[in-house]
């Protein structure tokens, strides 16, 4: 029996390394187009440009991303030393030696794989947690209706309005953006200064390789590669800039994907309040953001903008 994950590329790896090129290729071509260009008020700009770059990352992941098959024996630490054991005794038809040979050179990759983790993670990013899919609970039955107001909900569309419900409750409560502001003293107007490459650069700085894309796939290590090339610095410092004068965000920046995961610890798992939303936006998107935020934190501070209780 065999089982199709969803398509994806090894970081590290050699398709890793062509996805990464392939798209730093196209995002210097779209850096051209707006190579000493002001930044743009025309919302229709902004967006062809952020199109293109959401279509270069989409071709890229449909050239180079694959679906591995999944077997009943396939283990990570199944290694090409094991792939060979496994043949020698298959040709040796069956032999008890070609046995005691292939399991002690499958007890040496466990071995080696599981050391080379713990080594990892010991080292370098220091998340034990990491170790937990050896020792966790099983998973609850997932058999179990999501039950909400006493009604339980038996297809995905009645499931996804509970969650729905429940996790986006205030927002259809009203809101009063015209309050904002009030209690705070005027302010001179001051000329806002552009963005620059250096404040995207300094917004990498801490940002976590491991945490999950968005839906275009690429991750935080992909954009520090990008990173690296002035040209493709420039092209985002260009973009940030246009958003932030058209007052615009681009739909590629808002769209998302959502991963419900279970709290740990519950004695059921049939009420939508028992699990926990993680929302997956676009990287890029959360680099600019961030690069914002810094600057807005850095302007309160040194202006004394906002209430004390903020800071």
């Amino acid at each position: 029996m065999t089982e199709t994950k969803p398509p994806s590329i090894k970081m590290g790896s050699e398709a890793d390394a062509e996805f990464t090129s392939n798209i730093m290729d196209a995002l210097n071509v779209i850096a051209d187009h707006v190579q000493n260009s002001p930044a743009s008020l025309a919302r229709d700009d902004i967006t062809h440009i952020t199109t293109c770059i959401s279509e270069c990352f989409a071709k890229a992941w449909d050239a180079h991303a694959f679906s591995p098959r999944i077997l009943v024996w396939s283990k990570g630490w199944w290694d090409v030393d094991c792939v060979e054991a496994w043949h020698r005794y298959k040709e040796s038809d069956c032999s008890s030696n070609e046995w005691h040979n292939m399991r002690h050179t499958m007890k040496n990759a466990k071995r080696k794989y599981f050391n080379k983790k713990i080594e990892h993670i010991a080292s370098n990013n220091k998340w034990p947690w990491d170790l937990m899919s050896w020792v966790r609970a099983p998973k609850p039955d997932s058999s179990e209706a999501i039950v909400l107001k006493g009604k339980p909900c038996l297809s995905i569309e009645d499931s996804w309005n509970a969650f729905q419900e429940t996790f986006n409750s205030m927002q259809s409560r009203p809101t009063y953006p015209s309050q904002l502001g009030q209690a705070l003293h005027p302010k001179p107007k001051r000329e806002w200064a552009p963005f620059s490459v250096h404040e995207l650069n300094e917004a990498l700085v801490g940002c976590l390789g491991r945490s999950a894309p968005g839906p275009d796939h690429v991750t935080w290590t992909h954009i520090k590669r990008f990173c690296t090339d002035e040209h493709i610095l420039r092209l985002f410092a260009w973009i940030i800039n246009s958003c932030f004068a058209a007052g615009f965000w681009p739909d590629c920046f808002k769209t998302s994907k959502t991963v419900i995961i279970p709290k740990p610890g519950k004695p059921a798992y049939n009420i939508p309040k028992v699990f926990h939303p993680i929302v997956l936006l676009n990287t890029l998107g959360k680099l600019f953001e961030k690069v914002i935020a810094n600057r807005l934190q850095w302007e309160a501070a040194c202006f004394e903008l906002g209430a004390r209780w903020c800071t």
